[in-house]
């Protein structure tokens, strides 16, 4: 099991030889999926080949029996008199679900905390991290999946031509250069096939803007699954574990510890068993859980990786939206992508974009991360020539046009006219 997950991590670590999306995007379908699935993969090593937890014997219990018993059917927290004994103070923030009146950081050193339930929660979650991970792993990969599927590999169909080393003909004939490609046969076909689909990309932009979309509601429904997931301590696990770290050493020892409240190292555990005159007999336990040691460092990381990646998805969004109602952005971001600086390559460019539509510039600019800045901006001059004599060609025929009106529209006036011109000449004559 633990194999085949590192199997699949491995083929998401694989770098893709054409890009169809962003760097945001990858965050979240590669680098986040790692994370997930590399947590994962500890925990299911310490879960199932190593040694979760360790209970003290109680009289009359195997160890082993006891250790499994108290797995199986999870463990509780140390009641509030007695914490305090084993280095582990729960914080009420964050176990009663709610904002107190005050906080407990902020309180007098000693000032007594509001009481907890009188029935602890248990901590059977830790049972099930491995598997929460993986779900959430395969939900950030959801959007890369669905636009893999619509991309429909527009940029394959274009070739892999452009990033390999392009040289001029003359160079190519004298035998110079070995292993390149001629510049202008690969702008020839780019460009032809470029002008094929031309002002038919819009669907396609708009199917990239949604899985962006997604991308967002992915990454703000695994914030709120995590939060369900440990009964409503993740929202402000960080930002609690931040006001305790900012304590000094010494000091914390009497504040309460918010990561080993959502992630106890130290439990209870109550064992029942059957006497020999079949009555009910109960053990208590204390019981270490190691496992948890790893489980609070690993949602502290995912706690500051999720709120930041939605905000710079957010952010990302906004440029997004930038680019759309603000075309001169568009034609800015070619030229920075393809490291055109001249003021004929700005020509080029506004003159190119001047023949399309929002989703034929997203293909021009998936196009860019696909070549090397070189064959770009040859590629922009070719398009621009091919636009420019498309627009002659078309003004030529429209001129003539218009003249074939002129000519048939004046020449039966001129007929007639010359008729009886020669009409009234020779009855003169006569």
């Amino acid at each position: 099991m633990a194999l085949d997950l590192l199997h699949s991590a491995k083929g998401i670590l694989k770098t893709d030889e054409l890009t169809i999306d962003n760097v945001v995007f990858k965050l979240h379908y590669r680098v986040t999926v790692a994370i997930l699935i590399g947590s994962s993969l500890i925990g299911v090593a310490k879960q199932y080949f190593g040694d979760p937890i360790n209970c003290q014997t109680a009289s009359g219990v195997n160890s082993k029996v006891l250790d499994d018993y108290c797995w199986i059917h999870s463990t509780f927290h140390i009641r509030n008199e007695f914490q305090g004994n084993v280095g582990c103070i729960v914080d009420p923030e964050l176990m009663l679900g709610q904002q107190p009146a005050y906080s407990y950081y902020d309180s007098p050193r000693g000032a007594p905390a509001p009481d907890l339930p009188s029935s602890t929660p248990d901590t059977s979650f830790y049972q099930w991290v491995p598997f929460v991970l993986v779900l959430q792993a395969a939900l950030f990969y959801l959007p890369r999946k669905i636009w893999k599927t619509c991309e429909g590999g527009l940029m394959a169909s274009f070739g892999r031509d452009a990033k390999r080393l392009v040289i001029l003909r003359g160079d190519f004939e004298g035998g110079e250069e070995k292993g390149g490609l001629v510049k202008e046969d690969i702008a020839r076909k780019y460009s032809a096939y470029f002008q094929s689909i031309l002002h038919h990309n819009n669907g396609y932009f708009i199917q990239f803007l949604l899985c962006e979309v997604l991308n967002l509601i992915v990454v703000i429904a695994n914030i709120y699954l995590t939060d369900f997931f440990l009964g409503g301590r993740f929202m402000r696990y960080g930002s609690q574990v931040m006001k305790y770290l900012g304590h000094e050493q010494a000091a914390r020892h009497d504040l309460p510890n918010p990561m080993c409240t959502v992630f106890p190292t130290v439990t209870s555990c109550t064992f029942h068993s059957v006497g020999t005159a079949a009555g009910e007999q109960k053990f208590n336990s204390l019981c270490i859980l190691s496992l948890n040691i790893v489980n609070e460092k690993v949602f502290l990381f995912l706690w500051f990786w999720f709120f930041g990646l939605t905000i710079l998805t957010g952010l990302h969004l906004v440029f997004r939206l930038t680019c759309i109602t603000i075309p001169p952005l568009r034609c800015l971001l070619l030229l920075g992508r393809s490291r055109a600086f001249t003021q004929g390559d700005l020509v080029t460019c506004r003159q190119v974009l001047g023949h399309c539509y929002l989703g034929d510039w997203f293909v021009l600019y998936q196009l860019c991360k696909n070549s090397n800045s070189y064959f770009f901006r040859y590629l922009l001059r070719s398009l621009e020539k091919s636009f420019s004599a498309k627009a002659k060609a078309r003004q030529r025929s429209m001129s003539r046009g218009s003249r074939g009106l002129t000519v048939s529209a004046s020449s039966p006036l001129t007929s007639s006219t010359r008729r009886c011109s020669c009409y009234f000449g020779s009855g003169s004559l006569a």
